[in-house]
Formats: C-alpha cells, sequence, structure tokens
C-alpha cells in the first residue's frame, strides 16, 4: 500500500491528486474541463518502480519541458526510445540543450542525441559540444559514439586535441574507439602523457585500448601494470591486457601476483 502523486495541467491551471495504491488493477477517475495538456504520474520519482505510460509525442514533449525532474528526464528518454525520429524529439531536446535548465537535464537531452541519430542530431551534438558546461559536452560526446559516422568520430578527435577538461578528453578517448574499433593505436599513445587528476587520461586510454582488443596492443599495456602507477590505471591495464590476450600465461602469474598486493583493491581484482 503505497500513496503516489499525479500532477494534471491544463491550459488554464496545474494541480496535484493523491491516490493509494493496494491492489494489482485499479482506476482512478479525476474531472477535468479540458483535454490535459499533460498526465504525470509520480512526476517527483518518489517511487522505486518502472514506469509504463504510453503517449503521444506532443504530450511527451510538453511534460519535458514542464514537469518536475524526474518527470521530465522520463519524458525526454520515452521520446528517444519511442519516437526517435519524429521531428518534435529533436526539437524538444535542442531546446533543453540549449535552454537554462539544471544541467544534469541538459546533458541527458545531449546524450540521448545518440538515441536519435539522424545526420540533424549529429550537427546538434556538435553545437553541443561548444557549451560552456563541461556534462553537457560530455553528453554529447555520448552520443557522438553512437552515431557510427566518419563526421562524428572526427568531432571526437577534435575533443580530445582542443577540450579544456579532462573529464571530457577521457570520456572521448573511449568513445572514439567504440566508434571506430579499428582506430589507430597511435593516436591514443599520443595521449598518454598527458597530466590529468588521478590518471583518468591513461585509465581512459587503457579503456580505449580494452575496447579494440587487439593482441598487438599488449607490449604497449604491460608496463601501466607497475606497481608506480596508480591501482586505477593498474587494474584498467589488467583490464585491457586480459581483452587483448585473454589466454597469455604471463598475464596469469602477473594475476596470481597481485592476490597477495598490499593494496586491497588490486589484490580482490586479482582474485
Amino acid at each position: 500500500t503505497l500513496p503516489a502523486n499525479v500532477t494534471i495541467t491544463t491550459s488554464a491551471r496545474t494541480w496535484q491528486e493523491q491516490i493509494w495504491i493496494d491492489k494489482a488493477s485499479e482506476n482512478f477517475i479525476f474531472p477535468c474541463e479540458e483535454k490535459p495538456l499533460m498526465v504525470s504520474f509520480d512526476g517527483e520519482g518518489e517511487l522505486v518502480a518502472e514506469l509504463r505510460f504510453n503517449k503521444a509525442v506532443e504530450e511527451l514533449a510538453y511534460q519535458a519541458a514542464h514537469d518536475a525532474l524526474s518527470g521530465r528526464m522520463w519524458a525526454m528518454n520515452e521520446m528517444a526510445e519511442r519516437y526517435p525520429t519524429a521531428p518534435l524529439t529533436l526539437k524538444t531536446l535542442s531546446e533543453i540543450i540549449a535552454g537554462n535548465s539544471f544541467w544534469g537535464v541538459r546533458a541527458e537531452a545531449a546524450k540521448l542525441l545518440g538515441k536519435v541519430r539522424t545526420s540533424a542530431a549529429e550537427a546538434v551534438a556538435a553545437q553541443a559540444l561548444r557549451t560552456s558546461a563541461y556534462q553537457v559536452r560530455k553528453g554529447a560526446v555520448l552520443a557522438l559514439a553512437q552515431f557510427g559516422t566518419a563526421t562524428a568520430e572526427q568531432k571526437l578527435r577534435q575533443v580530445i586535441k582542443s577540450d579544456a577538461d579532462n573529464d571530457v578528453v577521457a570520456t572521448a578517448m573511449v568513445a572514439v574507439a567504440q566508434a571506430n574499433p579499428k582506430l589507430e593505436a597511435d593516436f591514443i599513445k599520443a595521449q598518454m602523457s598527458r597530466a590529468s587528476w588521478n590518471d583518468e587520461i591513461k585509465i581512459a586510454g587503457l579503456r580505449a585500448w580494452q575496447r579494440l582488443a587487439s593482441p598487438a596492443l599488449v607490449a604497449t599495456i604491460k608496463p601501466y601494470t607497475d606497481e608506480g602507477y596508480n591501482q586505477g590505471v593498474v587494474e584498467a591495464a589488467l583490464s585491457a591486457w586480459a581483452a587483448c590476450a585473454p589466454q597469455d600465461a604471463e598475464l596469469h602469474r602477473k594475476l596470481l601476483e597481485l592476490t597477495n598486493s598490499p593494496v586491497y583493491t588490486l589484490q580482490q581484482y586479482a582474485i
């Protein structure tokens, strides 16, 4: 038995109705003077639940712009999932990215462009790469990894070369390997000497090599398993090594040694 709020919006007003759910199937009827612009079930996200609520793209667009935070995020995801080719979907995502909403909403909208995957969506993602909020740029990077086009890959390469935020650069390094499984290893290798907080650039480079999974990379990866690197780098290197050469006897010996590592997380990883 639990309460839930239903938010209803018409052209004249917005109000909430509280309902109590205590049966497997129930119907609730609310008087309304006109067809609602929005009916939002648990728009504040108070319930731990999977919500299935089939709506027209027009109502989803309204909800994405006007509901509480959780309802907005849900509506955007529904639009991208169910109506990826509808012009209103791209228009709504574009307006949210360019607006002044909370950065989390804008970053989610940018990331969802990866489900739309049209040339127009790629152009919006490219525009999002120029916003001041690094979280929005990171969302655009994650989207571009899904496009599978040479132009998207080129945009990711440019992010790696020029973006001022290491978190965005690190994300783009993994994304470009996802976008191009035949990516030249030297492009990633050229980034590995860049300084970054907690070596996130090195870790990203190793994650990129893990995606490429080429046996030819083992010799390049192995040095990063030395104890001189922080545990995040070592773990990423071991994962990359395992992806490239899972049956390598030297890798097996290294893992056995690390089962006695004084660094608890490495010991746990090795086991």
